[in-house]
């Protein structure tokens, strides 16, 4: 900071150092004490009256300079100047929100009324009008004018989860397990809802989350997992699900993989049939 005012001190440039006061610079005990020096009263007197923020490093120098009750009361109007800056600071805040947000609207009403087009779509991702978009136009022509496009994300989410699920798209599934598991009340109630959709096991599956598995499998799609062979195995094991049964079915797919996760979690009665050689 000190560099800076330097510099405006050696070339004598005193209203671009009141100018920087009056934005909000901080003013600093090395400043005053050289304007002071330089027998710059005038000036130390509009930063002293311009100034919002005062540096620790002035405060021995105004103590000095103003004197212990003077210098108190100076203090108090510092807070005030401060308090006034701030809400014209967000003031301005303010008016700009509602200057960009007058131009959005003027924007957006503009490109809705030329129909669902690219540009209204765009329109739409800039202003995040998602959910105002599938109210003017509706959810079929929203979901065929997005397509499958990934940049169009946002107003995707927008579309009821239900007419996504119909659709056979459960690409928002993921991100929406969470919340939508807690309103549903429980995990196990919203497994039930997706699997009324077709495709809905198989997109569950996909989750690859151990509460989601186990719905599965009490619900009687542990096939997914089976079929899906030694790398679904690991998740059945985890939820335990994993049965002789299945290391059987595994073994009699895939000798390797199956002698080893034998090895690893079948029974001490499958393990002592590996041994003997008698699994067929």
């Amino acid at each position: 900071m000190w560099e800076v005012f330097k510099v405006m001190l050696l070339k004598g440039r005193y209203d671009q150092i009141v100018q920087m006061v009056q934005d909000g610079y901080p003013i600093i005990g090395t400043l005053l004490e050289s304007l002071y020096y330089l027998k710059q009263k005038e000036v130390l007197d509009r930063v002293l009256e311009e100034a919002y923020v005062v540096d620790n490093s002035a405060r021995a120098f105004l103590l000095a300079y103003y004197g212990e009750d003077a210098y108190g009361r100076y203090l108090a109007l510092l807070a005030k100047r401060e308090n006034k800056k701030e809400e014209r600071d967000r003031a301005k805040i303010r008016l700009k929100q509602e200057e960009e947000k007058k131009r959005q609207d003027q924007e957006w009403q503009k490109e809705l009324s030329l129909g669902l087009r690219p540009e209204l779509l765009e329109c739409t991702l800039s202003n995040q009008r998602w959910g105002s978009l599938v109210q003017n136009f509706g959810a079929e022509a929203v979901y065929e004018a997005i397509g499958d496009n990934p940049h169009y994300a946002p107003i995707k989410r927008a579309l009821p989860k239900d007419f996504l699920y119909a659709k056979g798209d459960f690409s928002q599934l993921e991100a929406d397990y969470v919340w939508d598991a807690r309103k549903h009340g429980s995990v196990m109630v919203w497994v039930d809802h997706i699997l009324q959709f077709t495709g809905g096991a198989e997109a569950l599956f996909a989750l690859n989350h151990s509460n989601v598995d186990q719905a599965l499998v009490d619900r009687g799609y542990k096939h997914l997992f089976v079929q899906d062979g030694a790398a679904a195995y690991k998740r059945l094991e985890c939820i335990k699900a994993l049965t002789d049964e299945d290391l059987l079915s595994l073994y009699r797919q895939n000798r390797e993989s199956g002698r080893q996760w034998i090895k690893q979690s079948g029974s001490l009665k499958l393990k002592t049939a590996l041994f003997f050689g008698r699994l067929n």
